[in-house]
């Protein structure tokens, strides 16, 4: 972000970010809970339509979303480390019922898939960011302006 004489109020309602699944492991500790989806949110989400039919795949500080195609094999290599998981009929769901996993197990078993590029998306935020020299909390903004970035 530039330095400015003159800040304006920024309100940030929603965002939307493409990433690596490693770098989750660089913005949350491995041991961080992630709750496996079993319900879309795809009606409340603002985010480019090449996205539209990508699952929601797990839940922390946002929506973590695979392409499609990543869905089942994801649910199999998951079962491969005795989860009882059950593949959500809905498309854009990843699973039926309930479960938390950790950062690392997800991503391990994105990487076993060959899954290269995740979706995060966020809304509902309620906090304008517009404090000079104020730090941002979530890790996961933080990475619009550069992990550990400073509100300027």
């Amino acid at each position: 972000m530039s330095n400015t004489s003159h800040v304006a109020p920024v309100d940030l309602d929603s965002w939307n970010i493409s990433l690596f699944p490693e770098d989750l492991l660089g913005l949350l500790t491995p041991e961080t809970p992630l709750e496996l989806v079993s319900h879309s949110s795809v009606s409340i989400l603002k985010d480019d339509p090449f996205f539209k039919d990508w699952v929601f795949a797990g839940d922390i500080h946002g929506h973590i979303r695979i392409h499609p195609s990543y869905k089942a094999p994801l649910v199999q290599s998951l079962q491969g480390n005795n989860l009882a998981l059950e593949l959500s009929p809905f498309p854009t769901a990843l699973i039926k019922g309930n479960q938390h996993i950790s950062i690392n197990t997800f991503v391990d078993a994105l990487h076993a898939i060959g899954c290269t590029h995740i979706r995060v998306n966020a809304y509902g935020w309620k906090e304008t960011l517009d404090i000079p020299g104020r730090r941002v909390r979530s890790p996961l903004l933080s990475c619009l302006g550069g992990c550990g970035a400073v509100v300027a």
